[in-house]
């Protein structure tokens, strides 16, 4: 049904966050690989110019130009307050995640005036319809692997095992709290490095000077602990650099409705130290990564960081990762670096067969089909 002029139009975070990467992979999916070209993409959230690359810089400003009268379909890919019911005469689809054990029911009131609501793993699936969302579809999405043994020489050529944490500076990625078990763990002159790239989430007045202060605070209270190494910001295209240039991925997160980090390491053979909750055990196993225990506590996080980023009903609950067991992980790896290089072999074939986009796509045409059918 869905054919090279159905007019869709495409509301999508495309910057940098997890979202706009999905934003930005599946639009050319539809563009390229279904031949949907009659595409508006219309969104306050595009800033893709060096996040995502040239290439596809030029793409979106070439769909956002796309006109016609009324779309035939709605996709809307983002939290659902920033979502838009621009047509109610036609299908609306919502995608979006959550990470916690339930969503607000500001989130259930919205995602339940749209026809779907897509939810890309089994864990927001099932935490969406829990909460009250009668519409949802499980529909995982894709990942562009890369095919690349490139690497960063300054990294490589470091002898140290070499660790990263790659997220933004978050209470829910747990970011302080694994620099600081880095730093409790090992000593200075333990054979190991700390690699850190991350960034502050907008909308709370930080800057990457809050990164630096607090890690240099956490540097003061364990002086004897080894070189923190702070990656300055750069473009997709050079992440598999960085990620066949280290040993091992942290990612000790309370909570992760995909964790896109986590896969596109997996897939570059590294291995990974995460949190044993949420979308996690949907794709990590004991023969591919490190999976920690937690305790399920309540969300504690400050209120202006709860109301930007809708962590605001009072019975939400997430993973309160063990690290104590974390730090076991990390002190193994160094001890014996073949058992990670064993793990991250085979999560490079697990996470690349379960992601691979050919296997995912058909089943989101498919849903919009399903959809269009409802209003003939």
């Amino acid at each position: 049904m869905l054919n090279s002029q159905t007019k869709i139009l495409y509301n999508s975070a495309l910057d940098q966050t997890g979202y706009g990467q999905v934003g930005v992979d599946f639009l050319q999916k539809l563009y390229y690989n279904a031949g949907l070209t009659n595409i508006r993409v219309e969104t306050d959230w595009r800033s893709p110019y060096y996040a995502h690359g040239q290439e596809v810089t030029n793409l979106i400003n070439k769909l956002g130009t796309t006109k016609f009268d009324s779309p035939e379909i709605v996709y809307n890919l983002w939290n659902p307050t920033a979502a838009k019911m621009y047509d109610i005469s036609v299908p609306n689809i919502i995608e979006t995640v959550f990470e916690t054990n339930i969503i607000q029911k500001n989130w259930v009131d919205i995602c339940n005036q749209f026809d779907q609501t897509w939810l890309p793993s089994k864990f927001s699936f099932d935490v969406f319809e829990t909460s009250g969302v009668v519409n949802c579809k499980l529909l995982p999405y894709g990942f562009e692997f890369w095919d690349s043994n490139e690497v960063i020489p300054k990294i490589i050529n470091d002898t140290r095992y070499k660790f990263l944490f790659i997220n933004q500076w978050s209470e829910r990625k747990n970011a302080y709290e694994t620099v600081e078990s880095f730093c409790k763990t090992f000593k200075r002159n333990d054979n190991v490095v700390l690699y850190v790239r991350s960034f502050v989430l907008g909308g709370l007045g930080l800057t990457n000077d809050d990164i630096y202060r607090q890690i240099t605070e956490i540097k003061q209270k364990y002086p004897d602990s080894p070189q923190i190494i702070l990656l300055d910001f750069f473009t997709d295209d050079k992440l598999p650099k960085l990620y066949n240039s280290v040993d091992c991925l942290l990612s000790p997160s309370c909570g992760e409705g995909v964790g896109r980090t986590i896969i596109e390491a997996m897939s570059q053979e590294l291995p990974v130290i995460t949190t044993n909750w949420s979308a996690m055990p949907e794709y990590c196993t004991t023969n591919n990564s490190f999976l920690i225990d937690y305790d399920l506590v309540p969300v504690n996080v400050p209120k202006n960081v709860a109301k930007l980023y809708s962590f605001g009903e009072p019975h939400m609950k997430w993973a309160a990762p063990d690290f104590d067991q974390f730090a076991d992980c990390m002190k193994a790896l160094v001890a014996d670096p073949t058992i990670g290089v064993c793990k991250g072999k085979q999560a490079s074939i697990d996470v690349r067969a379960q992601f691979d986009w050919e296997k995912c796509l058909p089943s989101r045409i498919k849903a919009m089909e399903e959809a269009m059918i409802l209003y003939e």
